[in-house]
């Protein structure tokens, strides 16, 4: 993923999340947080933003919970 393939007007924080999840194969809600600078809400708010967008998928729950790309995004 490059930043020509990241939809327009997506805010830079959830920009930067995804570049990173295009290098990494998944990364938890703290990851988000230290990336971005944000608080856990804001963190868990944005997430969710990108979820229901369809940018990212989530697997586990509670502490497990990870974030990766979609599968189509992960194997072009």
């Amino acid at each position: 993923m490059t930043l020509a393939d990241l939809p327009r007007g997506l805010p830079k924080r959830c920009a930067t999340f995804l570049l990173h999840l295009s290098v990494a194969p998944s990364l938890q809600r703290v990851d988000y947080q230290v990336l971005t600078g944000v608080s856990h809400t804001t963190a868990k708010r944005e997430l969710s933003d990108m979820l229901a967008a369809g940018l990212i998928v989530r697997a586990g729950r509670g502490r497990a919970t990870r974030y990766s790309l979609p599968f189509e995004q992960n194997h072009p």
